[in-house]
């Protein structure tokens, strides 16, 4: 008997930008439960009709019995991207601003605003309107009888998908593949890894056959193809229309309004907009390619599938050119592969073969019965090909893709390459934790770069942490990173950590949450200014425009001229994250450093587990340096420090507001208005509302500062790092001096080598190294990391090596505990509460 199931898995994340998957993968199996399977068969759909639901079922079905093979069919990411499996048209900015364009040019004003219109449902009055509006001028002779409005439509997918086009669909092939092997429900002939793998498809189908042989070579054993593309089709990608909106459009539509032709993209989110970090680059292309020489030369070094594939010679969609070339190529580089070229009507038959055109109409059943026994028979008589290495690396021009296997997943890291001279430097974005705390799944890849010098072996691993302002500038961090490199034989790593983006500088942006409205408005009352009721968007402009009519009072001398709005506004942080504060950010610096651990591309000086591992940083740097020695210390064995708070400066969190908006603020600025100041603070969840899941208590405050005596001493029970710090004697606002004094005492006290520099005075300053007494000494962290960093390392390599077995730390924290472990290259925190009696915490 026929037996179908149905799964849903986690597959992937779009690694290539950053995204976190919201969708999970679903596939069905589908097996004869009275026969021992002989081969796991895919069949992969491509647009349009052979995604449809009863044809697919009815294929696997027959597939299934008539072979005695599992078969596999696979809802690939945006699979659903057509009408007919449940897609929807919309307007996104691009199709509105040719809409407006268009009726610009027809001299037809359309009112209002499209912006909240995108669904196409909503645009229909609108749309009517213009077709009606033809409709009369025509009727009227001044339009010609066949005129025709050239619109652009974008295609919304169902499950809210987008087009990544090949990467994300060929690794969800992948790892519905690895799930069956890992939980079979059926009978086999022979041992499961065995098995021979197929994959068969058309047109995309047969692209993303040929795909998933490319990233995972070791996993399949044939392709069975009609009418694949060699290359992507640019009017598939969906950001064609940037180009050409009518001649790169996936498809066309006259049948929705009279007198307007659409045509219609998928939607993306790549773009072709320089400056855009989505920006589609020649990488991002080359790698898609099946027809890219030197990667064919790449996957041929692994075991090899044998190829078939049908091909229309005057195929107008995928150039028989490039595929003639692609299977030439595949032969030379000693590939079993057939391409069966389809020239004229001669060669159709009306049964399998039934038009010259992309695809011929072919019968993909009777494609499966001519070509797959003919495939088993030819991979059963060759010899096994072992495959020990469960991953290949291509170089796509400046980016380097690693697939490979791993917990039962095809996964894949892409790394940026740059190269100055001998210095390399890499890019890599991981997956890396959630808000374990406020159990929220983190939405944003952990995104952070290495730079080694290629010609000396490494000697450490150096972590230069930026805080908040200035010192998160991405090329003054580069210029940095290769000159520590170099001049010093390290490993430098530079982590983007949660949040890093949040102030306006590295990209934040300003919104007002509801307590920045409420301010607005009794603000404004204080001043008699009157808001609308039903102002929903608070915005610049409505500053600007409250600004103005201060000034215009001021003027008629209504108000007094020192008149001061004083408002509070927050920050919206680059990836949507927010401010956990001190946490997830040390976490990001640990799981960077476990991934390089685990995929060194460095020629290390000795056993790379033996590495010195040094983090620096100033301020919330220095800060997020003593945290990672908090949750890991068995990893970190030096800290270089300029500034940092001992106990968590909650101003930064963003919550102060909740108290005193005028006193309790991570930034301010007078310059924006003129008659207005802006207390500035970062988008939170945390909360002094202590009926909120968010309330920060004190086991939540106590577990994010360094300087708390009970954690310290269990600290101090692991390998001890070596400090060093300065510190201005009078930094009472962002970190009081007395403070990081306790801590460097206790430190000592602890057994720990820990020096604390504090500058008091203008003698002290050089101009050079030390330029100013405030908050940070105004520092050249590349002249503290000159002459720090080479006593620390030679303190560090003189003492005797500290080896540690625990890879878990535990801290009590009041009413809860917190476990910090490491497992499977990740730290990972765990928490539990806590029925214990009142602490007494001696850091006040």
């Amino acid at each position: 008997m026929v037996v179908s199931k149905i799964y849903e898995i986690n597959s992937c994340d779009d690694m290539e930008l950053g995204v976190k998957r919201s969708t999970k993968l679903n596939f069905k199996l589908c097996y004869d439960d009275d026969k021992p399977v002989n081969a796991i068969v895919f069949i992969v759909p491509g647009c349009g009709g052979d995604v449809d639901k009863a044809y697919r079922d009815h294929l696997a079905e027959f597939t299934a019995r008539e072979f005695n093979v599992a078969v596999i069919n696979v809802d690939y990411h945006h699979i659903y991207n057509r009408l007919v499996t449940g897609a929807r048209y919309y307007m996104d900015e691009f199709d509105q601003e040719i809409l407006r364009e268009k009726c610009r040019e027809i001299n037809l004003q359309l009112g209002g605003d499209l912006s909240s219109l995108k669904n196409f449902d909503k645009l229909n009055g609108v749309l009517s309107a213009v077709s009606n509006y033809i409709d009369n001028n025509k009727n009227s002779g001044a339009f010609p009888k066949d005129f025709v409005l050239n619109l652009s439509l974008t295609i919304d997918p169902a499950k809210d998908e987008y087009q990544n086009f090949g990467i994300m669909q060929a690794q969800d092939l992948i790892n519905a593949l690895l799930f069956i092997k890992t939980n079979a429900p059926f009978k086999v002939i022979k041992n499961l890894n065995e098995l021979p793998v197929v994959m068969i498809g058309s047109s995309h189908g047969g692209y993303l056959s040929h795909m998933a042989a490319k990233i995972a070579p070791w996993l399949i054993d044939g392709i069975i193809d009609n009418s694949s593309y060699a290359k992507y089709p640019l009017r598939i990608v969906g950001f064609g229309k940037e180009l050409d909106y009518m001649n790169h459009c996936c498809s066309s539509n006259d049948m929705l309004f009279k007198h307007i032709n659409f045509f219609i993209s998928d939607k993306t989110l790549w773009t072709l907009k320089d400056g855009s970090d989505k920006r589609f680059m020649p990488a991002h292309e080359k790698i898609r390619y099946i027809l890219n020489l030197d990667h064919v030369k790449t996957q041929s070094k692994y075991p090899k599938p044998i190829y078939l594939s049908y091909h229309y010679a005057g195929d107008d969609i995928a150039p028989i050119a490039d595929k003639s070339e692609l299977y030439n190529e595949f032969n030379v580089c000693g590939i079993d592969a057939t391409l069966k070229i389809i020239k004229d009507e001669s060669e159709l038959d009306g049964k399998f073969i039934k038009s010259l055109t992309h695809g011929f109409d072919m019968s993909i059943k009777t494609l499966i019965s001519k070509e797959l026994p003919p495939m088993l028979t030819k991979i059963a008589a060759r010899p096994k090909q072992p495959c020990e290495d469960k991953s290949i690396t291509y170089i796509s021009e400046n980016l380097e893709y690693k697939f490979f296997e791993s917990n039962d997943k095809i996964n894949l890291q892409v790394s940026k390459i740059w190269q100055n001279g001998t210095v390399v430097k890499k890019t890599y974005k991981i997956h890396s934790c959630d808000d374990t705390e406020l159990n929220i799944k983190r939405e944003s890849l952990l995104e952070f770069n290495l730079c080694f010098d290629t010609k000396k072996p490494v000697s450490s691993i150096v972590f230069i942490i930026p805080g908040y302002g200035g010192d998160a500038d991405s090329n003054y961090r580069e210029h940095l990173a290769q000159f520590v490199a170099s001049e010093f034989s390290v490993a430098v790593v530079g982590v983007n950590y949660h949040c890093i983006g949040d102030r306006p500088q590295t990209g934040a942006t300003i919104f007002f949450d509801d307590l920045d409205r409420s301010i607005l408005k009794k603000e404004c009352a204080r001043c008699g200014i009157e808001l609308p009721e039903n102002l929903s968007v608070i915005d610049t402009q409505t500053l600007l425009d409250i600004d103005n009519l201060i000034d215009a009072r001021k003027r008629d001398k209504t108000v007094p001229q020192d008149l001061s709005l004083k408002l509070s506004i927050s920050l919206q942080p680059t990836k949507n994250e927010y401010q956990n504060f001190g946490i997830m950010q040390a976490q990001d610096l640990i799981n960077a450093l476990l991934f390089v651990k685990a995929n060194a591309p460095f020629e290390c000086a000795t056993d790379i587990n033996d590495l010195p591992v040094v983090m620096i940083g100033s301020s919330h740097g220095g800060y997020l340096s003593h945290m990672a020695a908090k949750i890991a210390p068995w990893l970190i064995d030096g800290v270089i420090d300029n500034s940092s708070y001992a106990l968590a400066h909650w101003p930064f969190i963003g919550f102060g507001k909740e108290i005193d908006y005028m006193k309790y603020y991570s930034g301010y600025t007078s310059e924006c208005y003129h008659n207005i100041e802006l207390y500035l603070f970062d988008k939170t969840h945390w909360t002094l509302d202590k009926a909120s899941p968010a309330y920060f208590s004190k086991s939540r405050k106590y577990i994010r500062e360094i300087l708390m005596p009970q954690h310290l001493k269990v600290q101090s029970g692991y390998k001890k790092q070596i400090y060093t710090s300065y510190h201005y004697a009078y930094d009472d606002f962002y970190a009081p001096a007395s403070e990081k004094q306790r801590l460097y005492d206790e430190l000592k006290n602890l057994g720990y080598d820990a020096t604390l520099n504090i500058i008091e005075n203008e003698s002290q300053l050089d101009g050079k190294f030390i330029k100013t007494l405030t908050h940070g000494l105004d520092m050249s962290i590349k002249t503290l990391i000159s002459k720090e960093l080479p006593p620390m390392l030679a303190k560090i390599t003189a003492r005797p090596k500290q080896s540690c077995e625990d890879k878990s730390i535990s801290y009590v924290s009041d009413d809860l505990e917190y476990k910090f472990f490491e497992a499977n290259d990740k730290i990972n925190l765990e928490i539990k509460e806590q029925n214990l009696p009142q602490q007494n915490h001696d850091n006040k």
